[in-house]
């Protein structure tokens, strides 16, 4: 950082600004010269897999994950997005070369970001939404969780990267119930503050374990991820010194051994939160890349955003009142404006101001595909709420309830007054009470309270608000109203008999406690807020979860990127069906939401996708695993003898969905023994 007296830095020469656009607009110029003359023939060569290894291995890997979708004709429709990825590379081109050339302004703003001081009020509100939210998914996941641990491990289709060790994961009914009671008791005691760190770390390893288990089976959801990445940086991080027991506790502790002074801002408390930003940031990022490479022209002028819809609801069987699919503009323009959320939201956060936009954004996004998409993000939508700065929205609460601050004034000599007001203060969410100690004449006279002798101010704690000042038990009654957590007792504290009560034990305690000479005070020291903790599990988390983002990789656990909808779409698509023939010879198809044994279609579809791809003696023996516990749990499928499955190209129009598919095929026929 340059001191008052350092010369000032000169500006970088514009020449190497000049330089650094001209060479971005000529990779941009060149590209899409070279696409426009080569992009088809590319296009082919990238479907038959002999292009560019890296671009080859990623459409494989992509045609597992959803087969049909990247035909030669659905890689051919992307043709218009390698325009995009070129405009893309050029921007990141002039982008990485301007941050170089501004290395200062970037490096400063970088330290602001990271290590501005702050209170620790914002991470316990974190803490309280993410456990919150730990809460809520534990609640809703409960019957998914049970039902697959009780599911045999020659089921298991493992996440990306878990192929080694998925079957030996270890799952029963038991353990799953086990987790679940510890994840329950951690959710609680972490919502409360009471062992914080302790809470974050078990809900880490038990909910990396316990929501984890449904991903083993094909299909990967992505509605708890944010939470174990949060999880680990509350672990790393000291998120119980604000809003917890735990504050209270270390304030009482550490009152007692010296005049324990406020706790002071630092970038230990803003830094797990700023990682936090960071990560929902690569969290919509990603998909919005991803659409613009593989068909962003279709998204914001083509007809994308409508085929998608119909995709999903044909998936769903249903089919919303409004038909926002016969809107041309409402949807083209929902494709844009989805594309301009997920790509700017990383920046928007990156700035105070625009901090609230991207939460509103977020929030009207989320509830949009809720509507029309049937998709539902409810814990992530709840962990946006740490975009907003909570320690300055308070503070304005504050200021409109309280026009005139309370000072309180209190005998510092005395162990007990400092233990009480040590526990009074971390309450001070609103910031309109100042704790000023007796015998800090200056401080006292700060709060217009010079004029009382300081034999009455060792006395008694006297409590002013403006002209008024409350001596004892009527002080602490003002005090009360200044700290919402109490608020529910005010009107208790003014009703007979609990007057007379408390002031009568107020001046009990005030009569008979102790105090010490100026001498014997010591004051406790600073205590050390590391950073390197929440530093390390933070860039582990973002650099996980940004290879896996530039990879496209969204079936992974718990580090991947989100759901991309970035497959190439058309009027038809290709989906999957199962066919049951029953004993007298009848076949009755399964319908697309139908839940075969409790399981969800869209896992044992997944389940299914992967056994067609398999040798047929191993595809013969997962099926029939495969089949037996789903009869098992499904008395209604007792009277089958066979099951087909098909790819079936059907037309995904609502108003075609009662035609028959425009072609048909076959992938694989089991028969079922009982």
């Amino acid at each position: 950082m340059i001191g008052p007296s350092s010369p000032a830095s000169p500006p970088p020469p514009r020449s190497a600004t000049i330089v650094t656009a001209a060479v971005a607009l000529l990779v941009a110029g060149g590209g899409i010269a070279l696409w426009f003359l080569r992009g088809m023939e590319i296009i082919e060569a990238t479907s038959r897999g002999d292009f560019f290894a890296p671009l080859d291995a990623f459409v494989a890997y992509q045609r597992e994950q959803h087969p049909g979708d990247l035909s030669l004709e659905g890689l051919r429709r992307m043709h218009g997005a390698g325009y995009v990825a070129i405009a893309l590379l050029a921007t990141g081109l002039l982008a990485g070369g301007l941050g170089v050339i501004h290395r200062r302004r970037v490096g400063a703003f970088l330290h602001r970001f990271f290590l501005t001081p702050e209170g620790p009020l914002n991470l316990g509100v974190f803490r309280i939404i993410v456990f919150g939210s730990l809460l809520l998914t534990v609640d809703r996941s409960a019957g998914v969780i049970r039902a697959a641990a009780e599911r045999g491990a020659d089921l298991r289709v493992a996440p990306f990267g878990w192929s080694a060790f998925a079957a030996h994961v270890p799952s029963s009914a038991a353990l799953a119930d086990a987790a679940l009671w510890v994840l329950g008791i951690a959710g609680v005691t972490g919502l409360m503050g009471f062992m914080s760190r302790t809470s974050a770390l078990i809900a880490f390893l038990v909910g990396t374990y316990a929501l984890g288990l449904p991903n083993l089976f094909g299909k990967v959801d992505h509605g708890s991820h944010h939470l174990i990445w949060f999880l680990a940086l509350l672990a790393a991080s000291r998120c119980g010194d604000g809003m917890s027991v735990d504050a209270i506790i270390r304030g009482v502790r550490r009152a007692g051994r010296g005049d324990q002074p406020a706790v002071t801002p630092s970038p230990a408390y803003a830094l797990p939160i700023r990682f936090a930003w960071l990560l929902l940031g690569v969290l919509y990022l990603f998909p919005g890349l991803w659409k613009l490479l593989a068909a962003g022209p279709m998204w914001v002028a083509g007809d994308a955003v409508k085929y998608h819809l119909h995709r999903k609801w044909i998936l769903l069987d249903w089919i919303p009142a409004v038909r926002i699919d016969r809107m041309p503009l409402v949807y083209r323009a929902i494709g844009a404006g989805t594309i301009l959320f997920e790509i700017s939201f990383i920046g928007l956060i990156l700035f105070r101001r625009t901090r609230p936009l991207a939460f509103i954004a977020a929030e009207l996004f989320h509830f949009s595909i809720r509507v029309f998409m049937r998709i539902r993000f409810v814990a992530l939508q709840w962990c946006l709420l740490v975009l907003i700065d909570w320690s300055r929205l308070f503070a304005a609460v504050g200021r409109g309830l309280f026009r005139v601050p309370l000072a309180v004034v209190y005998d510092d000599g005395c162990g007990f007054c400092r233990r009480v007001v040590a526990a009074l203060r971390t309450l001070d969410w609103l910031d309109r009470v100042e704790w000023v100690p007796a015998r800090d004449r200056t401080a006292v006279e700060r709060a217009g309270l010079g004029a009382l002798p300081p034999a009455a101010l060792a006395r008694d704690i006297h409590v002013a608000r403006g002209e008024e000042v409350r001596p004892g038990y009527a002080g602490y009654q003002l005090i009360a109203r200044r700290l919402p957590l109490l608020w529910p007792i005010v009107p208790l504290l003014h009703v007979w008999p609990v007057t007379a009560i408390g002031a009568r034990g107020y001046r009990k305690v005030a009569d008979t406690r102790t105090t010490c000479g100026p001498d014997q005070l010591r004051n406790a020291r600073p205590e050390q807020r590391r950073l390197w903790p929440v530093t390390t599990v933070g860039i582990v988390l973002l650099a996980g979860n940004t290879l896996l983002g530039l990879a496209g990789i969204t079936s992974s656990w718990p580090l991947s990127a989100y759901p991309t909808f970035a497959g190439p779409v058309g009027p038809d698509q290709i989906v999957e069906r199962m066919v049951l023939v029953i004993a007298d010879g009848t076949e009755r198809v399964v319908p697309p939401r139908r839940r075969l044994g409790g399981v969800a279609p869209e896992h044992w579809l997944r389940q299914v996708r992967t056994l067609v791809a398999e040798p047929p003696p191993e595809r013969a023996r997962r099926f029939a695993a495969l089949w037996a516990d789903l009869q098992r749990r499904d008395p209604s499928l007792d009277d089958v003898t066979g099951v087909r499955f098909y790819r079936d190209r059907v037309l995904i129009d609502p108003d075609a969905r009662d035609e028959p598919p425009v072609e048909r095929t076959l992938v694989a026929e089991f028969d079922v023994t009982r």
